[in-house]
């Protein structure tokens, strides 16, 4: 499996696994906070419990890579608490990046519902 990408999952499952609030990638302007963990998975059920599924499975299969991956998402959480703004840059060039790659995904179809085409003024 590519490594980012299972970084990325790994990213994902602990912040939702963990409680922890995360900052939503599309920012649509709303003034509502961003879902909790606790909150997603009590939205889908089926897919957090999909989730934790393969997260289990990742990590029992190579608990170092789990626990290389754990120390550069506290690193990362460290970095973002520190400078936020460049964070959320980040996010956002990311998502740019993949959406112009992949434009049917569906986040990438929210967020230009949202923006209409436009970027979002901060």
């Amino acid at each position: 499996m590519n490594p980012m990408r299972m970084l990325s999952a790994l990213l994902m499952a602990a912040t939702m696994l963990g409680g922890v609030s995360f900052q939503a990638m599309a920012d649509d302007g709303s003034s509502a906070p961003p879902p909790t963990a606790a909150a997603w998975c009590q939205a889908h059920p089926d897919r957090c419990e999909a989730m934790k599924t393969r997260l289990k499975a990742k990590c029992d299969a190579d608990p170092a890579k789990c626990e290389e991956a754990k120390q550069k998402m506290a690193e990362k959480a460290a970095e973002c608490q520190s400078n936020p703004q460049a964070c959320k840059d980040e996010r956002r060039a990311k998502l740019e990046a993949a959406c112009k790659a992949n434009p049917s995904r569906p986040i990438c179809q929210r967020l230009n519902s949202t923006t209409s085409g436009t970027p979002p003024s901060n």
